[in-house]
């Protein structure tokens, strides 16, 4: 196994992992403010050469998607939290407080991570991994396991969602991606 796709799978990973968490808070219909690259931010260190020296984006990721655009693809009833309480840099939204009925993930991604998927879209070649170059942000993949993960001003930013537990598809991802990417300052 190549260490692109080693490195894909355990990014792939990790934000399925960090996923299950969420905030009890109420999501708010209003226009979503963007992120900003966190004050002081220093390039992430990378001992192991995975490539990139990626930044910690900061801000409030559950800025960056309206819940308008959620129910687009999950329909009405869409609100923060259904994990519990999210992680720093991680934001959840579920269908009723349903994760099972619907949920939405955003993930200002760790440096750590962000270096991988530099690592993977400098490669120059996807082959064998599960996933696919998109065009959003400074460039992005396509994990088919339900995620788009992209890179803008140094960091990256993880998208996924799913209804009824089936992923909401490519196009509704690369939707959502495309308007975070927008809003990332």
């Amino acid at each position: 196994m190549n260490h692109t796709r080693i490195v894909l799978v355990v990014t792939a990973a990790a934000l399925t992992i960090l996923g299950a968490c969420g905030s009890d808070k109420k999501a708010s219909p209003d226009t979503a403010v963007g992120a900003t690259v966190a004050g002081n931010a220093t390039p992430a260190a990378n001992p192991a050469g995975l490539g990139g020296t990626a930044v910690q984006l900061g801000g409030d990721p559950c800025a960056l998607l309206t819940v308008p655009e959620m129910e687009a693809a999950l329909g009405s009833g869409v609100e923060q939290g259904g994990f519990g309480k999210d992680l720093p840099g991680r934001c959840t939204y579920s269908k009723g407080g349903d994760v099972g009925a619907g949920v939405v993930l955003i993930t200002l991604q760790d440096p750590l991570e962000c270096n991988a998927v530099l690592k993977a879209l400098a490669s120059g070649s996807l082959e064998g991994t599960n996933a696919e170059r998109v065009d959003v942000g400074d460039g992005g993949l396509y994990l088919t396991g339900g995620q788009v993960v992209f890179t803008i001003h140094g960091g990256c930013v993880a998208v996924g969602g799913s209804r009824a537990g089936v992923n909401v598809g490519k196009e509704m991802l690369l939707t959502w991606a495309s308007a975070v990417a927008g809003r990332v300052a």
